[in-house]
């Protein structure tokens, strides 16, 4: 049974752990908890952290590794950390995890596509995408650039690579709109892989 269909389950709540930066937020959690029917639980996001601050902070909190774990690093080239720093630091979740049911959200940029720094900030995700596979990876550009809304503005910004300003709230984050843009390809991606939710 796909989660989408969100009545046939009895009612017990998904017990779910955020951990991230500043994409790791209310507006964020309360558009995934639409997404869940409010099955949605906690978060730990603070803005600015970078992913070895965020694995260390996991390491403190072990009453929620048991929990499906959603990991929000949503600016990457805001951050001091190195690409062997970033991968180190994925490594130590995945190992205080302790289980199977995590992913990683594909974290936004500024980075238009042809620059050197764009061409830096992929090669991280690459090198991230490698490290978690997959089946643990949440590709969400596609559907956030296809959900501009048709202006020069926006238009410009999916050629650029980037996030359609139209969803955003400053160059990086998300609006509201955005938020829940990024929630719907989330949830999807639980669908399609329903082992990743624990159900208590």
């Amino acid at each position: 049974m796909a989660l989408s269909e969100i009545d046939g389950f009895p009612s017990f709540a998904w017990r779910v752990w955020m951990l991230g930066d500043s994409f790791c937020n209310e507006t964020f959690q309360d558009a995934l908890g639409v997404e869940f029917g409010n099955r949605i639980t906690t978060r730990d996001g603070v803005g600015g952290s970078t992913l070895p601050e965020q694995a260390a902070r996991y390491a403190l909190t072990p009453a929620v590794q048991d929990r499906t774990l959603i990991i929000m690093d949503g600016g990457l080239e805001s951050k001091t950390t190195t690409e062997a720093q970033t991968v180190a630091a994925l490594e130590a979740i995945i190992s205080a995890c302790g289980h199977d049911r995590w992913v990683y959200v594909e974290p936004s940029t500024t980075y238009v596509v042809g620059s050197d720094d764009r061409a830096a900030h992929d090669a991280r995700v690459a090198s991230i995408l490698a490290l978690v596979g997959p089946g643990h990876f949440i590709e969400c550009m596609s559907a956030m650039q296809a959900a501009h809304d048709g202006s020069a503005n926006d238009l410009a910004d999916v050629a650029n690579g980037l996030t359609p300003r139209s969803l955003r709230s400053d160059n990086l984050h998300e609006n509201s709109a955005g938020s829940t843009v990024r929630a719907g390809v989330v949830k999807a991606f639980f669908d399609a892989n329903p082992s990743l939710l624990i159900e208590t």
